[in-house]
């Protein structure tokens, strides 16, 4: 029986492994802000497999979003082909899901969103057990960060780009 059926059964946690679409990083704005080199407010961790790249970005900026936490997880094709990168991609997912219910705890109520992607670096697929802990490793620098921040105000707002 899996985590999250277990949790059901009994009623205590239910809902405590979801990974709603909401949570999903889709904003192209977000996205190309983790991945701009010459940024100074973006976070760089590393964790085995896993490199872990976050930003903390102002509310306002993104009124649209209704959850603090948007993760997106990135596999290069170094990897494989699609059917490879999709089985990583949905390992690494499922290790978030896993995982990441601190980390929403830990971040709701404060005056910023985080941005954070997940990037598999291995050049061949690794097992569930490695993804598990290497995901949950990087999740847990990631709350360190956001626990030694404090309610700390957010980063000054992207640049608008066309």
């Amino acid at each position: 029986m899996t985590p999250a059926a277990e949790s059901s059964a009994d009623g205590s946690s239910a809902g405590r492994y979801r990974f709603p679409a909401s949570h999903r990083l889709k904003h192209r704005r977000l996205i190309r802000a983790l991945f701009d080199r010459g940024a100074s407010d973006v976070h760089h961790r590393s964790s085995g497999t896993i490199r872990v790249v976050y930003r903390f970005v102002a509310p306002t900026d993104f009124p649209d979003l209704d959850t603090n936490v948007q993760v997106g997880f990135f596999v290069g094709r170094k990897v494989g082909g699609a059917v490879i990168r999709n089985k990583v991609r949905r390992r690494m997912k499922e290790a978030y899901r896993m995982h990441h219910r601190d980390l929403l705890e830990a971040v709701s109520g404060r005056p910023y969103l985080l941005s954070l992607g997940l990037i598999f670096r291995g050049r061949e697929v690794a097992s569930w057990e490695t993804v598990s802990a290497d995901v949950a490793k990087a999740v847990g620098v990631v709350l360190d960060h956001v626990k030694e921040r404090g309610s700390g105000s957010a980063t000054p707002s992207l640049p608008q780009t066309g």
